[in-house]
């Protein structure tokens, strides 16, 4: 009997705290997300020059191609290699590596406004410029060759000329770019570029 009994209050006090149970509510609230997206930055560049005609004009066509030219005492050549820095392309260090081979004095031309030589990082036959590029959301220009010409004296002798028939004269350009946020200057930038002296 005092099983059965305290069976009977077991039943009751369990089925007491179920219902009690049941009817606790609790104040919750719950956030929106907050959702963080993580892009990359880049940077893009190109290296071209307008294509020359059969008179040595400049064309409006762009060219990755070698332009070929009839050297001239006296006559100017047109060449416009131009470095072009991508839209949306993060602030960069942007430089030219100006490569000359079998080249003569009396064939001159001058950088254009705006880039700075990197004296530092110049080696046998050639050169390196630098320029500060900001962010840009459009594609930017940079000219190379000031005037878009290399001259030639009007002093080159037919024995000169004969030598550039066996050993032509080149002019090789490429161009690097390195993102400048965290880069403390052009000489950092250029030796963290790393390029071989061969490129």
């Amino acid at each position: 009997m005092k099983k059965k009994t305290f069976a009977i209050i077991l039943a009751l006090v369990l089925a007491f705290g179920a219902v009690i149970g049941g009817t606790i509510a609790y104040i919750t609230a719950t956030t929106d997300d907050v959702i963080n997206t993580f892009t990359v930055g880049d940077i893009n560049i190109e290296l071209k020059e307008h294509e020359i005609n059969a008179d040595g004009a400049l064309t409006t066509d762009e060219t990755t191609a070698i332009n070929t030219y009839k050297i001239i005492p006296g006559t100017d050549l047109n060449k416009d290699p131009f470095l072009r820095v991508k839209a949306e392309s993060e602030a960069c260090w942007v430089f030219v590596k100006i490569t000359e081979e079998n080249w003569s004095t009396k064939l001159t031309y001058t950088v254009d406004d705006g880039w700075t030589e990197l004296t530092s990082a110049a080696g046998t036959g050639f050169k390196v410029y630098y320029k500060e590029q900001a962010a840009t959301t459009a594609d930017v220009e940079l000219n190379i060759l000031a005037n878009k010409k290399i001259v030639v004296s009007s002093e080159l002798t037919k024995t000169e000329l004969e030598a550039m028939k066996t050993a032509a004269p080149k002019l090789t350009f490429t161009g690097y770019a390195i993102q400048k946020e965290n880069v403390a200057d052009a000489a950092t930038a250029w030796a963290a570029l790393n390029p071989s002296t061969g490129d």
